[in-house]
């Protein structure tokens, strides 16, 4: 016959679930929290994000309207080029396909002016939030995210929209220019700065992932 073991007898302290929990000033700092100053931080980063991802799209839109226009431009440089005849109809660099192509251009290089805009706007929203928390939100913990504080909020956000700023200049020269090309080296030049960006690289897209990560950010799956 066993005996039964001493229910105080038992060490069953290896088998506790592990716990993470918050520090106590990152308690105090939730608590004093009654104006939802982290919560108004967070919607703030959707909404960085969320405008990212319709950059993004505009991108990728504004890669196929520049192929399209390099087709297109280069033919007509080919068919002026060749062509002896100067009576010929369609000896023209600009041809009327061309405009329509250049005009679809211009409307998404204004979805990268609205980004960059609404961008800004966020920033000053956050240097606004953390100031009126630093008194009693961040005054014990000034952690805004899981593991970001203010300063890096902050430094994230400026090459945020720094970059934004830089590639929205570039892409307003390609789409100004590009028509203009007067050969298909140049064709191909302002393509490439069009689809290889510069500034809105891959380093921007790692903090737009961090942040979604950070702010525990949900996102549908839609796309723009």
């Amino acid at each position: 016959m066993h005996n039964t073991p001493d229910k105080n007898a038992l060490n069953t302290s290896a088998f506790s679930p592990v716990r993470f929990t918050d520090s106590p000033s990152h308690l105090k700092s939730l608590k004093n929290d009654n104006i939802g100053i982290r919560t108004r931080l967070k919607a703030t980063a959707k909404t960085l994000v969320e405008n990212h991802r319709k950059w993004d799209a505009a991108h990728r839109r504004g890669i196929t309207l520049c192929k399209s226009i390099e087709k297109c431009k280069s033919h007509a440089i080919k068919t002026f080029n060749d062509s002896t005849d100067t009576n010929v109809a369609d000896k023209t660099l600009y041809p009327t396909e061309l405009k329509a192509i250049c005009d679809k251009l211009q409307v998404i290089t204004t979805i990268f002016e609205d980004v960059r805009n609404s961008a800004n706007e966020s920033r000053r929203q956050i240097v606004s939030f953390i100031k009126l928390g630093l008194t009693n939100v961040f005054a014990d913990s000034s952690l805004v995210y899981r593991t970001w504080d203010c300063t890096m909020l902050q430094s994230a956000t400026d090459r945020i929209c720094d970059a934004y700023e830089n590639e929205y200049e570039m892409k307003v020269k390609v789409m100004e220019n590009i028509a203009h090309s007067r050969n298909d080296d140049e064709l191909a030049m302002h393509l490439a700065v069009w689809e290889y960006q510069t500034h809105v690289d891959s380093d921007i897209e790692m903090l737009i992932k961090s942040l979604i990560i950070e702010a525990d950010i949900e996102l549908d799956d839609k796309t723009s």
